[in-house]
């Protein structure tokens, strides 16, 4: 499994690229990596997992996951995170972590494609371009 992501502080975006196999404790390290890099700042995400082949994650490391990131945004300061999933198995994980999500300051959305999760994570900007 393969994360790589970029921070991109024109735009506030952290762009998040994901392939092969994701599993629980893939999770947790990135997170902590993210947050960490951002240093106090509070950042929306656009994960892209159009290359992710297996998800071996389960309803406990969602839930894991949604709770250190609540930990680590101590500024309370509210964010956005569009998961790209054209797979249905990853779409539906990423389903999931939208109901994790929900009612927290973190508001995550699924989209098929990368132009959908774009339009809605920044509708009125011109974001320029992912991990490459």
């Amino acid at each position: 499994m393969g994360i790589i992501y970029r921070i991109d502080p024109n735009q506030r975006i952290v762009f998040t690229y994901i392939e092969g196999t994701v599993t629980d404790d893939d999770i947790a390290p990135y997170v902590d990596a993210v947050w960490r890099d951002l240093a106090g700042a509070v950042f929306d995400g656009l994960i892209d997992a159009s290359a992710v082949k297996l998800v071996a994650i389960t309803r406990r490391g969602i839930q894991r996951s949604a709770n250190l990131t609540t930990r680590l945004n101590r500024t309370r300061a509210r964010y956005r995170v569009a998961i790209v999933a054209p797979q249905d198995i990853v779409y539906g994980v990423g389903r999931m972590v939208e109901v994790y999500r929900e009612g927290t300051l973190g508001a995550v959305q699924v989209f098929r494609t990368y132009e959908e999760a774009l339009a809605w994570l920044r509708p009125a900007a011109d974001v320029v371009q992912a991990v490459e």
